[in-house]
């Protein structure tokens, strides 16, 4: 017992940097930008317009990097290490915001069987069209002299590449700089501004330094007991932390009934659980999936010894679980009394999904130089694909028989859920299926992409192809992936869904033009 008393200690003192900084400064940071939301969603109310104040965010930041970039390059730098305190940790976990679509599957409307396969052949022929159509329309662009792409070259891998194209690392994988058995070598060890981009911005490195290693023994000393489940303490940290919240959700949820603080810690311990799976069964099994399914067993556990072993008290479970009661229904134009309804976990990630979408704008800019004399090309692309999907997706989903809600949905089948959200919202449509064919769009990518390429005859190193095709079809989520193996076609991807998906939202938000696509599907032009 004494020994695991100073085992605490020992790995409190050695990260309490660490602790503060993720569990204090951040939350504090993201709301402080929710808050900067809640006043731009007040001013488009205002001014009558309908449009989705995250994303006009994640636009008026990429505009203010590009313009810093020019003007100084100073002022640059410390914009970017204020502004990776609340960003950095919703985009490099923005798909623990996308499991609440999934978990709360079960409250959706019934669908026949008929239906079901209907949205399912109209989703894999449409993708696999697409992929196809995208990918011949680059190849038949390039014939026209002045969109000939600049000469595309082999990729290389990701530890020879460019720093500013290196991926960031995962709030949810362990610090272990400060233990000399735990330790790895860090290439640099202060964010900084290469060619304007963003470089290495390590929620670790930006605001604190790593105190003097006086905690652990040489590398070479045999650790004492305490120092060496100290080490394990240190090494599943933030598991250890989030199982304590759980612990205590358990005494709020006991003496209130509310239950946020034990379905938070159950969603992002099965997030962080789905991360643990390695290649190949994070392909089949992915983590947004996985999570999901994880996070409604839990829920299902918890409800049932709550209520004794009643079954039917699972969906109310849910329902607790996501209530509507996000950002913008707390402060702000469209703010309503509570009501003794209060936020759920779900309800607390698609807010934190909000300042997801406005990170997005620190990859369009980190990976703008991949563009360079391709912009036209890609903006025709994206431009020409949203359109086409925007119209042609809930018409041909209409005609063959499904529902008017589900048929609109089908127009975000291959946008990134982030952006996708604010769409389905503006058309009046179903969140449940656009937020799901969106999803698996991104999975779909991931497990036979690379196939379809070679199906199609495409290059093995055309990374400009491959990045807008990707992008465009797949989204967010088989851009990570590229982004591990091929970075320079994952920029390119990432440019052209964060492109796709904004042109995507944009139409959506303008009335004239979603009540022609819902009048299509025979409902009134105007969202009730």
């Amino acid at each position: 017992m004494k020994d695991a008393f100073q085992a605490v200690g020992i790995a409190v003192v050695a990260s309490w940097y660490k602790i503060v900084y993720n569990y204090l400064i951040v939350p504090i940071s993201i709301t402080i930008v929710l808050i900067l939301l809640a006043f731009v969603d007040t001013g488009l109310y205002a001014a009558g317009i309908r449009f989705p104040a995250s994303v006009l965010g994640m636009l008026i930041l990429f505009l203010t990097l590009i313009g810093l970039s020019v003007v100084s390059r100073k002022s640059l730098s410390k914009v970017l290490k204020i502004i990776n305190v609340p960003l950095d940790l919703p985009l490099r976990e923005i798909g623990l915001c996308f499991t609440p679509a999934f978990v709360t599957l079960p409250l959706s409307p019934p669908i026949s069987i008929a239906e079901a396969f209907t949205i399912g052949a109209v989703f894999l022929i449409g993708y696999l069209f697409w992929f196809a159509a995208v990918s011949y329309l680059i190849l038949a662009l390039r014939l026209i002299p002045f969109l000939k792409s600049v000469p595309e070259r082999r990729d290389e891998p990701a530890d020879q590449l460019d720093e500013e194209l290196q991926p960031m690392e995962s709030h949810f994988e362990v610090d272990t700089s400060h233990d000399p058995i735990l330790r790895t070598p860090s290439p640099v060890a202060e964010p900084e501004i290469a060619a304007g981009s963003i470089t290495n911005m390590s929620m670790n490195t930006a605001m604190f330094s790593a105190p003097s290693n006086t905690l652990f023994p040489p590398a070479d000393a045999t650790p004492s007991p305490a120092q060496e489940l100290a080490k394990y303490l240190l090494l599943y940290q933030d598991a250890i932390i989030w199982s304590l919240f759980f612990l205590v959700g358990l005494i709020v949820y006991a003496f209130t009934g509310h239950s946020l603080f034990i379905d938070g810690p159950i969603n992002v311990l099965a997030y962080m659980a789905a991360k643990q799976l390695k290649s190949p069964w994070n392909k089949v099994l992915h983590p947004i999936l996985t999570a999901s399914a994880l996070t409604v067993f839990g829920i299902f556990l918890v409800s049932l010894a709550a209520s004794g072993g009643n079954a039917a008290e699972f969906l109310p479970a849910i329902r607790s679980y996501r209530t509507g009661r996000t950002y913008n229904t707390l402060v702000g134009p469209q703010s309503v009394p509570l009501a003794g309804i209060w936020p759920g976990a779900g309800d607390v990630l698609a807010s934190l999904l909000s300042v997801s979408i406005v990170s997005l704008a620190l990859p369009m800019f980190n990976y703008r130089a991949g563009m360079r004399g391709n912009t036209t090309l890609l903006l025709i692309c994206t431009t020409i694909s949203a359109v086409a999907c925007f119209f042609l997706y809930p018409l041909i989903s209409f005609k063959v028989g499904i529902s008017s809600t589900r048929a609109l949905a089908m127009a975000a089948r291959s946008a990134t859920l982030a952006l996708a959200l604010p769409m389905l919202t503006s058309l009046g449509a179903s969140e449940v299926t656009g937020s799901a064919v969106a999803i698996l769009s991104g999975i779909l990518g991931v497990l036979i992409g690379d196939k379809l390429f070679k199906w199609l005859r495409i290059r093995d190193d055309d990374y400009l192809l491959r990045g807008i095709v990707q992008g465009i079809n797949s989204s967010a989520v088989a851009t990570a992936d590229m982004l591990t193996k091929f970075p320079r076609a994952g920029a390119i991807a990432s440019l052209s869904f964060a492109i796709y998906g904004t042109q995507l939202v944009i139409l959506s938000a303008i009335p004239a033009i979603s009540g022609v696509v819902r009048q299509m599907v025979d409902l009134p032009a105007a969202v009730s």
